[in-house]
C-alpha cells in the first residue's frame, strides 16, 4: 500500500485536500467517489511520507494572541487534571 495525495471537490464545490493510503490512484478515486467527492487530482505522495515520516501538523494557520493561547492552555490543563 502506498500513500496518495488528493484534491477533490465536495457537493458545494469546495476544494478538499488530503492524504489517503491505497493500492493505486484508481482505488483512491473510487473511495473519493463513494464519499460523494469529485476527484480533481490524485498523485503518489513523496518518498518521505511513504517511508513513514510524518508531515508537519498545522493546527493554526495564523498566530494566536497571547490571551487565546493562555485560555487554550488552561482548558487543556483542566482536561488533563480531570483524567
Amino acid at each position: 500500500m502506498g500513500a496518495f495525495r488528493y484534491k477533490a471537490l465536495n457537493g458545494d464545490g469546495k476544494l478538499i485536500k488530503g492524504v489517503m493510503e491505497g493500492d493505486s490512484d484508481r482505488q483512491i478515486r473510487g473511495v473519493l467517489r463513494q464519499r460523494q467527492l469529485r476527484p480533481v487530482e490524485v498523485e503518489a505522495a513523496n518518498e518521505a511520507l511513504q517511508a513513514g515520516r510524518r508531515l508537519p501538523l498545522r493546527i493554526f494557520s495564523r498566530r494566536l494572541a497571547a490571551s487565546d493561547l493562555a485560555l487554550i492552555t488552561r482548558q487543556l490543563a483542566t482536561l488533563v487534571a480531570s483524567a
